[in-house]
């Protein structure tokens, strides 16, 4: 018995060192999964910190982008207007081309008209040959006065005068017209 009791002193001692060294090592387990558990939650904490930091930076590009795409679109409407722009110049361009063609063809035709009327104008002066034609002609050109030393010479200067008006009337119309014609194409 002496035997038993001291084999199971010593199986005792080997139980307690067992469950003391049991024991530490399930300490030293719970300190290391504690401690892991800690750096978890601070890679964790990290993780969550730079997904927040590239969300931010995913909404700033996203910003950009449409910052971008509205410049992109105000740049294109710019260039559509300049487009616009330059169409009405070269339009504008083009009529005032055309006016211009037209200002010279009828300044050409008024000098001819001006050359032709100075002809008629140096003809009557050579027909009238020097003799004095009074003509005053009122608004209702019922009553004229003419003083000349011959009938016929006042028929024809008579028919010479009518004639000079005419072309004159003419000219004057034509002059109306071609400023008329002017100004519609300006508009």
């Amino acid at each position: 018995m002496g035997n038993l009791a001291e084999i199971s002193g010593q199986s005792a001692k080997e139980i307690e060192i067992l469950i003391s060294d049991s024991q530490r090592k399930v300490k030293e387990t719970l300190e290391s999964i504690h401690l892991r558990v800690h750096e978890g939650n601070k890679v964790c904490e990290q993780a969550r910190q730079a997904f927040n930091i590239i969300s931010q930076k995913i909404s700033e590009i996203n910003s950009q982008a449409r910052a971008i795409n509205e410049a992109a679109e105000q740049q294109e409407m710019g260039v559509q207007q300049t487009n616009a722009a330059m169409k009405q110049m070269d339009q504008t361009s083009q009529i005032n081309s055309s006016s211009a063609n037209y200002s010279y063809e009828t300044s050409d035709e008024l000098k001819r008209q001006s050359e032709k009327l100075q002809n008629i104008t140096q003809e009557l002066q050579l027909l009238i040959g020097g003799k004095t034609v009074l003509h005053e002609t009122k608004t209702d050109e019922s009553s004229q006065n003419i003083s000349s030393s011959d009938n016929s010479d006042i028929t024809e200067n008579k028919r010479l005068e009518l004639l000079a008006d005419e072309i004159i009337s003419q000219g004057e119309k034509r002059l109306r017209h071609l400023n008329a014609d002017d100004k519609t194409k300006v508009a």
